[in-house]
């Protein structure tokens, strides 16, 4: 009886399990057993035009066992085809790319490719490229420079497994890769050193907020979200009132309360956050929806009496008239959502996305629930993501691989500090 597709699938994952466990080089699978994974895939694709996406990753699966393994790249392109290509099909073809010096513009490419598709790279990927580079002394700085490069720019935290990793197998590249811990003055306990400040340019900022408004509040599709003559109207408005000290996404805010909390408890909620910000002397704008009219009047005039109100339409998405209002102001605005916008932020493209992130770290207030009570709490004004101080590198750490990290500004617990050996 001949195996069908499901049948060949479960195959090609069992001689992957195989592969790895033992060790994952060329020679983990014998020769005949890694022909035997070439002719399922050359049947497959001679049976089939385009295959389906699990079969195209369990194809990938084999044969990153074999020395033919380039094929699954293309078989991962087929994947885009009908969905966005799987974590395990990214990771198994850049621990194979990162296996050989000579397919390390591949594993770069997977990698970033992986986190354009907002898919965290697993411990494994990391740690094949690192066990290469550990093979090539004299370009020993800068690749691992551009692996750590890499982290800072995309905000990826490592876990322990690759610190571990790190503090095994570099100690004689490394002068020094302790673990450590950032203390409340943003002072590195190991080595002494503060943590930098996010520092934006006025240029990167006036490309920033110039690219905003076409990339991301009008887009192709924008107007399934909005209408012309909404994001008209919004504009007339931003250009008779800004600039504002601080802009208020109203209905999120809100819903800090409870999303099933009444009216009057949400709109409380809200006009207790304005008087919050009024006290400081800052002259605020309150993005809500249309709905709010229909909210308690005492609060409600509240609000119009201490902050700009704009409601949009009840079926648009405000975030980005939030956003947009807030850059328009100048660099000195800040915003209050709890939103962490990374569907904006990737819209941006990779060269602002950075300077994005980090604008919006520096700026975005947070309501946090604590004890029952509601915190707003500030911005962080230094990195808390991979980056160098003087000769040192500080690289943020976690105890465990998630496949979808909190997405939320907070100061890591636990540091690598890191220094390269220049006797070496």
């Amino acid at each position: 009886m001949e195996a069908n597709i499901a049948t060949i699938g479960r195959l090609l994952r069992i001689y992957n399990i195989a592969y790895h466990a033992k060790g994952g080089h060329e020679t983990a699978l014998n020769a005949e057993e890694q022909q035997d994974i070439l002719k399922m895939y050359a049947k497959l694709r001679e049976r089939y035009e385009i295959l389906d996406a699990t079969t195209c990753e369990n194809l990938i699966c084999g044969l990153v066992c074999t020395k033919e393994w380039h094929l699954g790249l293309e078989l991962l392109d087929m994947m885009k085809l009908t969905s966005t290509p799987s974590l395990t099909a990214y990771t198994e073809l850049t621990i194979k790319a990162f296996s050989k010096l000579g397919d390390f513009k591949i594993g770069w490419r997977l990698l970033e490719q992986s986190v354009a598709q907002r898919k965290e790279p697993k411990c494994d990927a990391y740690i094949a490229y690192l066990k290469n580079i550990a093979n090539e002394p004299a370009n020993f700085e800068s690749n691992f420079e551009m692996f750590l490069t890499f982290l800072e720019q995309n905000e990826l935290i490592i876990t322990e497994k690759v610190t571990q990793f790190i503090t095994d197998n570099f100690t004689t590249s490394l002068s020094h890769a302790k673990s450590t811990q950032i203390d409340d003055q943003w002072k590195c306990a190991n080595c002494g050193l503060h943590m930098r400040r996010i520092d934006i340019s006025a240029g990167e900022y006036a490309k920033l907020s110039n690219s905003f408004l076409n990339k991301v509040l009008i887009r192709s599709d924008v107007f399934q979200k909005s209408t012309p003559e909404e994001v008209e109207r919004f504009n007339r408005f931003i250009t008779q009132t800004a600039p504002y000290d601080c802009v208020i996404d109203g209905l999120n805010v809100a819903y800090s309360a409870g999303v099933k909390k009444q009216p009057k408890m949400m709109a409380l909620l809200l006009a207790n956050v304005v008087k919050h910000f009024k006290k400081q002397g800052k002259h605020l704008l309150v993005l809500g929806r249309m709905h709010m009219n229909n909210w308690p009047k005492d609060e409600m005039l509240y609000i119009r009496r201490n902050a700009k109100l704009f409601l949009t339409n009840d079926l648009s998405q405000d975030d980005p008239f939030l956003l947009y209002a807030t850059l328009k102001s100048g660099q000195s605005t800040d915003f209050c959502s709890r939103d962490m916008m990374r569907s904006h932020a990737f819209l941006l493209g990779n060269e602002l996305k950075t300077v994005f992130r980090r604008w919006q770290q520096q700026h975005q207030y947070v309501l946090t629930n604590h004890d029952r009570r509601i915190i707003i709490k500030k911005p962080i004004q230094h990195l808390v993501c991979t980056h160098k101080v003087q000769d040192t590198w500080h690289v943020p750490y976690k105890q465990s691989y998630s496949p979808h990290p909190a997405e939320i500004f907070e100061v890591p617990e636990s540091w690598l500090c890191l220094k390269f050996n220049k006797n070496v």
